[in-house]
């Protein structure tokens, strides 16, 4: 072989791999960036099951496609409000016991996972129905820390129950109670219950009562708490104002303003009956905010903020709403690589063929080989003529570079649109050619380019699409 012939093909193999050498690294980089997606990408939740082991317990088992954390929200209502042990472990399958339940109960759950990363999924609300007792409850519930808070006319009562109970509380200037609160017949462990119209300065005696799903009722001993001296009558409700709420995919902060120091405390749910109520926090201020968790992704919730000032005048806000937004994922586009890396290899195995066809044909001289006096052998492309811009989009009065390939070698290719020829270019050695930059039309639509080579007769279309100019 020719020198001028070994040289050419010296250089064409340089740049064959220069090139694959170049898509190669853009593709491990695009490897890389897929690899991060599908690390934050959400594990599927999938084959929920509940299966209640006694009239108090129940296992939750699910499956997630990816390794993934272990948490379940329940209650009886779809507010849930209780949770169960959090599993950091990741796995792919899932298994919670919850406990603490009430026999022959309907209770709704959902599921949560989270893979690596924060990317979580929380499963659509779920129903099981714990066993029946097979003995009857006659025991009582336990109470235990109660306190009471008192303010000039109003009171806050709190106290713990060691299962599900109703909740009321019985007072009065002495222990024979005239009174008593509104019965609460949610049933929770975490009870407090609000006392107003009282009188200053005096000593008030009360009784908490709680009862089971089964009607067990409990009830505390005389307890005691003595209002605080006013100066003056205070009648007026504090005025509440800025009410705004910020939600996340499972939680919710709500904030607002009142006119005077008060307490704060929010009722929520998925209806304005409200099944959850956050801690009262009895700290007076004027600016308020409470957040909420352990929400469902992607749903509407209605609240209402309480505040209660000195006086224990209590301000009540109409109902109010806020949705909770939804966990997106994001799925790489690995087929899109794929073809990309066989594409690459396509070129390397049409390289080799070339390398291949000069040291076959090049003889043993600088010579011809009867086409013309050129140094390159007969060039049969292995692949279809192509233009890489087909189907691109570009807007009105700019202008476009076209990249051929697969053409004749070191032949003339022309550029035609609308059966008007507008440019002739050349092909080099490996059948490869640029048209440098060919403005488009300033009318917005669809146009069709042929390129045709002069010598081999491949040839190839592109359409591009032109859009108004911005």
């Amino acid at each position: 072989m020719g020198t001028p012939l070994r040289a050419r093909a010296a250089g064409i193999l340089a740049v064959g791999i220069l090139e694959a050498l170049f898509l190669g690294g853009l593709l491990l980089v695009q490897a890389d960036r897929a690899n991060a997606q599908t690390a934050t990408t959400s594990p599927v939740v999938s084959s929920i099951v509940a299966t209640s082991t006694t009239p108090t317990t129940a296992n939750i088992t699910w499956m997630t496609d990816i390794g993934a954390t272990s948490q379940v929200a329940y209650g009886t209502t779809t507010a849930y409000g209780t949770w169960s042990a959090y599993n950091p472990a990741t796995t792919t399958s899932h298994m919670a016991t919850l406990s603490g339940l009430v026999a022959n109960t309907l209770y709704h759950f959902q599921v949560r996972s989270a893979g690596t990363s924060t990317a979580t999924t929380t499963s659509a609300d779920q129903t099981f129905t714990t066993m029946a007792s097979t003995t009857t409850d006659t025991t009582a519930p336990v109470i235990s820390a109660l306190t009471a808070s008192a303010t000039t006319t109003s009171a806050t009562i709190s106290w713990m129950t060691n299962e599900p109970t109703t909740m009321q509380v019985s007072y009065g200037t002495t222990s024979a109670y005239t009174a008593s609160s509104t019965l609460d017949s949610t049933l929770m462990t975490s009870h407090t219950v609000m006392l107003s119209g009282l009188s200053p300065n005096t000593t008030y005696h009360f009784q908490a009562r709680s009862a089971d799903a089964v009607g067990n009722t409990a009830t505390s001993t005389d307890q005691m708490f003595m209002t605080t001296t006013s100066t003056s009558t205070d009648a007026t409700a504090p005025t509440i104002s800025s009410i705004a709420a910020m939600a996340s995919t499972t939680g919710a902060t709500i904030s607002w303003m009142t006119n005077e120091p008060t307490t704060m405390q929010v009722r929520y749910g998925t209806t304005s009956t409200y099944t959850a109520s956050s801690t009262l926090d009895s700290t007076l201020m004027t600016s308020h905010s409470t957040a909420l968790s352990g929400l469902a992704s992607n749903t509407t919730y209605h609240f209402q903020v309480l505040s209660a000032d000195a006086a224990g005048n209590m301000a009540t806000s109409t109902d109010q709403t806020f949705m909770t937004t939804s966990t997106a994922t994001t799925t790489p586009d690995l087929a899109a690589i794929q073809a990309e890396i066989n594409r690459l290899w396509q070129k390397i195995a049409e390289l080799m063929v070339l390398i291949q066809q000069l040291i076959a044909n090049g003889g043993g001289g600088g010579g011809g080989n009867n086409n013309g006096g050129s140094v390159y052998p007969p060039y049969t492309p292995t692949s279809p003529a192509a233009i890489d811009q087909n189907g691109e989009t570009v807007e009105a009065g700019r202008s476009i570079n076209f990249l051929g390939h697969n053409f004749g070698r070191e032949e003339n290719v022309t550029v035609a649109s609308g059966g008007v020829t507008l440019k002739t270019v050349h092909a080099d050695g490996g059948g490869n050619f640029s048209t440098g930059s060919m403005s488009v039309s300033n009318t917005p639509g669809t146009y069709t380019y042929t390129f045709t080579g002069a010598g081999s007769g491949r040839s190839a279309s592109a359409t591009i699409t032109v859009t108004p100019e911005d």
